[in-house]
């Protein structure tokens, strides 16, 4: 293997990671105002929510209110 070839890989390599993040950055805003149920591992429910703003790889959440 050539040196070339190692750093053509690799720029392909990145190249594909950032196609995936702007893939992934798409399809959030689709996720952007549903209901979530937050539940603990082994499945009691702590709260529902509405999710309002998603940034990379966080979502805020707005709780309900209990009526």
């Amino acid at each position: 293997m050539g040196l070339l070839d190692l750093f053509s890989r690799r720029e392909k390599e990145q190249e594909f990671e950032a196609n995936k993040e702007a893939e992934r950055a798409k399809e959030l805003p689709a996720y952007s105002g549903i209901r979530v149920e937050v539940t603990t591992l082994d499945e009691r429910l702590l709260f529902v929510a509405k999710i309002v703003g998603i940034r990379g790889n966080r979502a805020e959440l707005h709780q309900y209110s209990e009526k």
